[in-house]
């Protein structure tokens, strides 16, 4: 390391690591500056707030997806043949890697279905395959997903950040409570200093006023 320092200090060219350690530093920096910036302190103690949240709805949506892709994979896996969806519009989107042949395969088609990508394309070529009443299983899926569990993580956030904006704007009250009380503080103290400096300049006087008489 002092080898290359002092290759820098006569050359002027700095090594990699040096730039990379300057600069993770420099954005350190600037996040740890970020808790003085109101919109920002209000960012952080919102995520703070949302984490608790974010884990138990996390793990809800864990076991749901785990509870459909089980399911799926039992009544859906391995049917999903070019053979037998030659004219629909699965095949025409080429969701091919859409199946629930095995379980990751089946975790990525319920994460499309959630984002509502097409979803109803993907019902519509596993009906094909199976039987029409198995749009049971994705509008199931969607409804508790999406209607449920999201629209109840959406109102969480939503509480969450009204309680945090209070807070927020509680703790800026008591500061400027605080910074009143402190200047009114200052400015008795500062009354008082004038008047017992204004005391002692009569009683002063007075003293040279007897000393004339």
């Amino acid at each position: 390391m002092t080898t290359q320092l002092s290759a820098v200090a006569f050359t002027g060219r700095a090594p990699d690591w040096l730039v990379r350690t300057v600069l993770v530093m420099h954005i350190s920096r600037g996040i740890c500056l970020m808790q003085y910036i109101a919109a920002f302190r209000y960012l952080l103690a919102l995520l703070g707030r949302l984490l608790p949240v974010y884990y138990r709805l996390g793990l809800l949506l864990l076991m749901v997806f785990y509870i459909f892709a089980t399911i799926g994979e039992q009544v859906f896996g391995g049917r999903m043949q070019p053979e037998a969806l030659k004219a629909s519009g699965y095949a025409a989107a080429q969701y091919w890697p859409l199946n629930f042949d095995d379980f990751p395969s089946g975790l990525v088609t319920l994460f499309c279905i959630m984002v509502i990508n097409n979803w109803f394309v993907l019902a519509d070529g596993f009906m094909e395959v199976t039987t029409p009443y198995a749009a049971a299983f994705f509008v199931l899926f969607f409804v508790i997903v999406n209607l449920i569990v999201l629209n109840i993580l959406i109102a969480l956030i939503i509480d969450t950040s009204a309680v945090v904006r209070e807070e927020i704007v509680e703790d800026e009250q008591a500061e400027q409570v605080d910074e009143e009380a402190e200047d009114l503080d200052d400015a008795e103290e500062e009354k008082a200093f004038y008047q017992e400096g204004r005391e002692a300049l009569l009683q002063r006087l007075l003293l040279n006023e007897e000393h004339r008489s």
